[in-house]
């Protein structure tokens, strides 16, 4: 994915973006200077996380935003066929919107929005925007 989006900043000639590989679950492994962000985005990375660690992640990348940033959640939402996918298939979890909502309001974000996309996209993915207020 990380190659796929290079790809994009360089055809668009982007500026300001700085991609790199990092373990959200492994804080002390990221670099230091990774905090106070206005955004973080996440896509398709809640489902392949062990559910007893989704929280902790969460958490994690709350630790990354300065007070007011906003985290977006791009997640698979459950449904008839998400859910056979994910378990049979992907081997992966899936949410619905309002877990994830849940757990975002768990580990702190004051503010918790659900996003509406449209396209047909809507039945399969959930979009969640998250605001880190004050501690």
């Amino acid at each position: 994915m990380l190659e796929i989006f290079q790809e994009w900043i360089t055809e668009e000639g982007a500026r300001n973006i700085e991609l790199r590989k990092a373990d959200v679950l492994r804080p002390n492994s990221l670099p230091s200077d990774w905090k106070d962000h206005d955004l973080v985005v996440t896509a398709a990375m809640l489902e392949y996380l062990p559910r007893q660690q989704v929280k902790s992640a969460l958490r994690n990348l709350k630790e990354l935003l300065r007070e007011g940033g906003t985290l977006i959640v791009f997640v698979t939402k459950r449904n008839f066929l998400t859910g056979w996918l994910g378990k049979r298939w992907w081997k992966t979890n899936v949410y619905t919107e309002n877990e994830v909502r849940d757990l975002l309001r768990d580990v702190g974000f004051g503010r918790v929005r659900l996003k509406k996309l449209s396209s047909w996209w809507s039945g399969s993915i959930a979009v969640v925007e998250a605001v880190r207020e004050a501690d």
